[in-house]
C-alpha cells in the first residue's frame, strides 16, 4: 500500500501525527505499508529528514517542500501548486500496477493527480479528507462561493472524488457535504474519526497541575483554548468572551497554539486590554498531559458555516484529558452532535457571546455537574475514540485489496 500526504513523521502537527500512526498501524497489522511526503515545512519547517528510511516497518520517501509562508494566501496557493507537481513526478515512479493507494486532501490539489494516476495504472485508490475544499475558503474569507477561484475547484473535486473506490471522512456532517456535492459516492463514504492518545494524555486532578501552579491560576476557573488558532476557529469570538468576562476575578483564560489567529491574540495581550488572558507558545506533544489538565472548560470554536467542511482533531484529546467543552458551532456539525450525545458541555452558535457567556457562567456555577462530564469525557475517548479502535478500522477498509494484492492474513 502507498500512502501520500504532504505530513508524516517527524512533523507531529494533526494531520502528519494521524498518517505516521495510521501507515505504522497498517504495516503493524501485516500490511507492506509505503509513504511518500514532504520534507517538513510546517512545526518543523527547516527541520532536514532522510530523503528515504524505514520506520516502524514503514518505507518512507521525502520530496523537498517548496519554500514560503503559508499563513499568506497567495505563497500558500503557489506553495500547494509546487508541491502537487513534486509530488506528481514522485508518484509517477512510486505507485505500482494495480497497489492499493491513500492519498490525503493536503494539500488540495494532490487528489486530482492521485485519482488521475491511480485510474491509468488500475490501481485502487481512498481518499482521505480532513478538510472540505474549496467550501472551506468561504466561511474563512478567501473566496467567495460565486468566484472562479471557488467554480474551478469545486468543478476540478467533483470530477476527481467519484474516481476514488472509497472516501474517508471524519463525521457525520462532512458525509453529508461530500454525498451533496458527488451523490453518486453513495455507499463508498465511509465515516473514520481521528483519536486521542489515550496514553500519553491521561485524566488527572486539576488540584495537582503544575502548569496551574507555575502560572499562578490554581485557584482560578481555566477556560482553554489551544492548538490551531487558525482561520477556520473563532478567534473574534474567544476575545470578545474574554472581554466579557475581564472584570470576573474567577475566570482566567489560558491559550498556546499557532496559527494565522495568533497575532490577533499577542495583539490583544500586548494591548493590555485583556488581563484575564494568558498566552504561552506552542507545547510539545511530550507536554499535553499537563497542559490540557490545567483546564476546567476548553473552548472550542468554529466560525460560522464550518458544518461539514472540517472536524477539529484536538477534540479527542481534549475528552481523554477529560475537560468539559463549550463548542462554539453549528448544532449540525459533528463537534456538536458529539458534545451533545456525551452530555459532556454546551454549545452555542458562532457570534453568540451572551449565549458563551451563560455557558461559562453555568460551568463556574454548578461544580457537582462537572466531574460528571469529566467522566463521561474520558469514557468517550476510551470507548469510541482510541487509537486501536481508528486503526482497525482502517484495516478494514483495505485488509481485502490487501489479500489480493499481497496475499496477507486477515488480522486477528
Amino acid at each position: 500500500m502507498l500512502i501520500i500526504t504532504e505530513l508524516y513523521y517527524p512533523e507531529d502537527t494533526s494531520t502528519g501525527y494521524f498518517l505516521t500512526g495510521i501507515a505504522e498501524g497498517l504495516a503493524a497489522a501485516g500490511v507492506p505499508v509505503r509513504v511518500l511526503c514532504a520534507q517538513p515545512s510546517y512545526r518543523l519547517k527547516g527541520v532536514g529528514a532522510p530523503e528515504r528510511e524505514v520506520r516502524a516497518g514503514v518505507e518512507i520517501r521525502r520530496v523537498r517542500a517548496p519554500a514560503g509562508d503559508k499563513n499568506k494566501l497567495w505563497q500558500r496557493a503557489w506553495l500547494a501548486i509546487g508541491l502537487t507537481w513534486r509530488f506528481a513526478m514522485a508518484t509517477r515512479e512510486e505507485l505500482r500496477e494495480g497497489e492499493v493507494v491513500l492519498v490525503v486532501t493536503n494539500p488540495p490539489t494532490l487528489p486530482w493527480i492521485v485519482a488521475w494516476m491511480a485510474h491509468s495504472r488500475k490501481a485502487k485508490a481512498h481518499l482521505l479528507v480532513h478538510d472540505v475544499y474549496p467550501d472551506v475558503l468561504v466561511p474563512t474569507g478567501l473566496a467567495k462561493e460565486g468566484s472562479m477561484v471557488f467554480r474551478v475547484v469545486d468543478a476540478l473535486q467533483r470530477w476527481a472524488w467519484p474516481r476514488f473506490d472509497a472516501v474517508v471522512v471524519l463525521g457525520r456532517d462532512m458525509r453529508a457535504r461530500v454525498l451533496r456535492k458527488c451523490p453518486q459516492l453513495e455507499g463508498r463514504v465511509h465515516i473514520i474519526p481521528n483519536w486521542g492518545d489515550l496514553s500519553a494524555v491521561p485524566c488527572l486532578p486539576r488540584a495537582d497541575n503544575a502548569l496551574r501552579a507555575r502560572l499562578g491560576l490554581a485557584d482560578a476557573f481555566v477556560v482553554q483554548f489551544s492548538g490551531n488558532l487558525g482561520r477556520t476557529h473563532g478567534v473574534d469570538d474567544f476575545l470578545a468572551l474574554a472581554a466579557k468576562l475581564r472584570d470576573e476575578p474567577m475566570v482566567r483564560f489560558l491559550v498556546y497554539g499557532w496559527g494565522a489567529g495568533r497575532a490577533r491574540i499577542e495583539e490583544a495581550v500586548a494591548s493590555g486590554e485583556l488581563p484575564n488572558l494568558t498566552l504561552l507558545p506552542p507545547c510539545e506533544r511530550s507536554e499535553l498531559a499537563e497542559y490540557l489538565n490545567a483546564c476546567d472548560l476548553f473552548f472550542l470554536p468554529f466560525k460560522a458555516g464550518m458544518e461539514g467542511i472540517s472536524v477539529p482533531s484536538r477534540l479527542y484529546n481534549v475528552l481523554a484529558a477529560g475537560n468539559p467543552v463549550l463548542a462554539v458551532a453549528g448544532a449540525e456539525s459533528e463537534l456538536a452532535m458529539v458534545i451533545e450525545e456525551e452530555k459532556i458541555g454546551w454549545v452555542v452558535a458562532p457570534g453568540n457571546i451572551e449565549g458563551m457567556l451563560a455557558a461559562v457562567r453555568s460551568a463556574l456555577d454548578d461544580n457537582r455537574s462537572l466531574p460528571a462530564m469529566r467522566g463521561r469525557a474520558r469514557a468517550a475517548a476510551e470507548t469510541k475514540y482510541s487509537k486501536d479502535r481508528i486503526v482497525a478500522d482502517f484495516v478494514r477498509l483495505v485488509e481485502p485489496e490487501a489479500t489480493r494484492f499481497f496475499g496477507i492474513n486477515p488480522p486477528c
